[in-house]
């Protein structure tokens, strides 16, 4: 009986999740050379809601945006160190 309650209880938890719908952003910020930056900050604004969220880029240049609620979004890129 206990195999059958763990069954069940992972349905039910698998269905609570399949009605959720989340995406996420990923990308590599690189400079006009080709080189990855690291440390940019890279932000995201839902354009109707204009909530923003911030991230800075990894070691590889690459950064994410995971479990985004769908809608419009734009985005930024900058490093404080960088002359504009």
């Amino acid at each position: 009986m206990r195999v059958i309650y763990i069954v069940g209880a992972m349905l039910a938890l698998s269905f609570a999740t399949f009605a959720q719908t989340v995406g996420q952003v990923t990308g590599l910020v690189t400079d006009p050379s080709g080189s990855i930056v690291v440390g940019a900050t890279v932000t995201v604004i839902n354009s109707q809601t204009n909530v923003a969220r911030t991230t800075s880029t990894n070691s590889a240049g690459n950064y994410a945006f995971p479990a985004l609620q769908p809608g419009v979004r734009r985005g930024t890129t900058g490093r404080a160190d960088c002359a504009h």
